[in-house]
């Protein structure tokens, strides 16, 4: 029952979610942003190196390796323009020598030097997670692939039942989703030892380099810097061959991400944080809410991201305005202090956020006949975004994401109570598409079977059984490869002849042939009956539609008796 005296979710959601104020149950393992960690990398005795000679930096640098993983620093600080970065190392690899080491050089300059260190923390802060979660070694967690193998395939039947898209163009989403792949950082590929190697192998090559190189040409800010990439690649070296199924830019995003309370979808390939964004044990139905939001999201992701639409632009374009037009119809605070704001460039998360919820209803409502339930589990999906900051530099504001997000909730309207001319209320007849996709509210509602359902269920049964004779005598099977409009009796007599025939043919080699003879005739018989045999066809055809009306009837009655 709605509280009367809350706030009004008709009129503001994320306000009345966050006047809630429902409890946040801090995560398992802190993000390690918000830690106070050295700068530096830890050292150990047989990391001493005595160089008997020392070396300028390029003279035993690769700067076609620096520029590769620089590609992934450049990602993890804007993912958004992650082809520029690729482009940029393409057109790098062109260079000459010369040409790719001054190239770099300038490239490091100016660089947030934080964003280096990333890398490192995430693995040594990782290594020390797994020392204290001491979760079972594994390479896949069967629970939470199972909860996105399902998920995945509501929306693959999503797509295929509602989509005004062609066949082939239904397939070409489709394979998109089947193509998905999802990791879950520290319960699967969480090996100590393998991180422990790889973050020895960051350590060594970083120390073997600070006391091999002398550089007197490159400023030493800058060389440190070219350090800490260069040390990256014997660590991912241990980590590709680890985490294989895995492209290798994936994995560098996952070490670095891992200790953090961040989740993505990077070129079809899934982080989804668990420990450090929820703590399972405390709460696990609160987990698990917020948890099906942030999978629902980011598995949209596969067709809303800054990649070009794959067919009919105009249709995403449409589905698009629509979204930013509702971004705009919540955002007049924002607006008021800058006419020019607009949440278009960015209106590809608010796509995913309104489609990943949509989908989370989906599931949901399978497995509830609770109404009750569905509320509380999108009010605590979405109460996790009540903060004093809303604003985020790669996303809309939160409280304009949230309201878009659930006022395009086929249920929304029903959950709540909302009335035409209140704020959060939208018709059903102008939620947004995506995907080209029809909407039947039905679809989000309660689903689950009850006691009152298996009542109606058990009605229908009653009529089914009151049909079944009539539905016997046309009954149609498959026989030889032939359709023929026979009784059950009539099968299970066939089926006795033949294994007659079976045990004589196993007694003698003269019955066999005789019996192969017989067969042979048969078949002549069948050559030469074309004609009976599509009057059977036809028979059989005519009587399964009679009993198609009975069942038909059978069917009518049990709606009268509802």
């Amino acid at each position: 029952i709605l509280d009367p005296a809350a706030p009004l979710a008709c009129n503001n959601f994320y306000e009345y979610v966050c006047e809630k104020k429902i409890p946040r149950i801090p995560s398992r393992v802190r993000d390690v942003r918000w830690l106070e960690l050295s700068d530096d990398i830890d050292q150990y005795q047989d990391y001493v190196f005595q160089s008997a000679q020392k070396q300028r930096f390029w003279d035993i640098a690769n700067p076609d390796i620096i520029s590769k993983w620089l590609v992934q620093f450049d990602t993890y600080w804007n993912g958004v323009k992650w082809t520029d970065h690729v482009k940029r190392h393409e057109d790098f690899l062109t260079f000459d020598y010369p040409k790719k080491r001054e190239s770099l050089e300038k490239y490091f300059e100016p660089y947030n030097f934080m964003t280096l260190t990333r890398f490192y923390k995430s693995l040594k802060q990782s290594v020390e997670n797994l020392e204290d979660l001491r979760v079972p070694i594994s390479t896949h967690n069967h629970f939470y692939h199972s909860i996105f193998d399902e998920i995945r395939d509501i929306h693959i039947s999503q797509i295929r039942s509602s989509s005004n898209y062609n066949e082939d163009q239904k397939n070409v989403l489709i394979d998109r989703v089947k193509n998905l792949k999802i990791i879950f950082p520290y319960l699967e590929y969480n090996n100590l030892t393998v991180w422990r190697e790889a973050k020895t192998a960051y350590e060594k090559e970083y120390y073997r380099l600070k006391t091999t190189v002398d550089e007197k040409n490159i400023p030493a800010e800058v060389v440190e810097k070219l350090i800490r990439v260069a040390a990256v690649n014997p660590a991912m070296e241990i980590f590709e061959k680890y985490i294989s199924t895995f492209t290798s830019r994936f994995v560098f995003q996952h070490v670095s991400a891992a200790a953090a309370m961040l989740s993505f979808n990077y070129q079809n390939e899934i982080h989804i944080s668990v420990f450090t964004m929820f703590n399972p044990v405390a709460d696990p139905q609160a987990v698990y809410n917020q948890f099906l939001y942030v999978l629902c999201h980011e598995l949209q992701h596969v067709h809303y991201n800054v990649d070009p639409p794959p067919f009919e632009l105009s249709t995403w374009e449409s589905e698009k305005q629509c979204v930013v037009d509702r971004l705009d119809y919540y955002a007049n605070a924002y607006k008021a202090n800058s006419t020019e704001w607009t949440g278009a460039p960015f209106s590809y998360e608010d796509s995913a956020n309104v489609s990943g919820l949509r989908l989370m209803l989906l599931y949901i409502a399978q497995r509830t006949s609770d109404s009750n339930e569905i509320r509380d589990t999108v009010e605590r999906s979405v109460g996790r975004f009540c903060t004093k900051k809303r604003e985020n530099i790669y996303h809309n504001p939160h409280d304009v994401s949230i309201n878009v997000a659930v006022s395009q909730m086929p249920t929304f309207n029903a959950l709540y109570n909302c009335t035409p001319g209140e704020r959060m209320y939208v018709a059903p007849e102008n939620y947004c598409k995506s995907l080209n996709m029809d909407i039947d509210v039905n679809d989000y509602t309660t689903q689950k079977i009850e006691k009152d359902d298996l009542f109606v269920l058990t009605q229908f049964m009653d009529v089914l059984e009151n049909t079944a004779d009539e539905l016997d005598a046309a009954n149609i099977t498959t026989f030889e490869g032939k359709l023929f409009d026979i009784t059950v009796e009539d099968v299970e007599e066939r089926e006795e002849e033949l294994e007659g025939s079976a045990e004589s043919s196993e007694s003698s080699e003269s019955s066999e042939s005789s019996e192969e003879h017989e067969l042979d005739e048969g078949s002549d018989e069948l050559q030469y009956g074309d004609k009976e045999a599509e009057k059977a066809e036809i028979v059989s055809s005519s009587r399964f539609a009679s009993s198609t009306i009975v069942a038909t009837v059978g069917f009518c009655v049990l709606l009268i008796l509802l």
